[in-house]
């Protein structure tokens, strides 16, 4: 048997096997990328749908694309440069960013 799941989701797929048992681990981990990539495959097809009921729109998603590009850039930055451990850069770099947000937004 082909073992894509391996593949995809290493570390999860190891610890299915391990807790499930080869052959029902197995099935599992496959029934897990079937279901993501069915709800990728749905979501594609029903975008219109999904677009104009949601409620978003492109000034939202603007907004939490700067968001998460500042984001990533603090992280990077306490990561990289301070030499923060991965935990601790995480969150220093989502409330530096809300911070610095919430500065510009309210404060202006």
């Amino acid at each position: 048997m082909i073992d894509i799941a391996a593949m995809a989701i290493p570390e999860f797929q190891k610890d299915l096997v391990s807790v499930f048992g080869e052959n029902i681990g197995w099935l599992i981990g496959h029934m897990i990328l079937l279901t993501a990539f069915a709800l990728v495959a749905i979501t594609i097809s029903r975008r219109n749908h999904v677009i104009s009921r949601s409620g978003l729109n492109k000034e939202i998603l603007q907004r939490a694309f700067v968001f998460s590009m500042l984001t990533l850039f603090l992280f990077s930055m306490f990561f990289w440069q301070f030499d923060y451990s991965n935990a601790s850069s995480i969150g220093l770099a989502f409330f530096s960013a809300w911070a610095l947000w919430w500065s510009v937004n309210v404060l202006g």
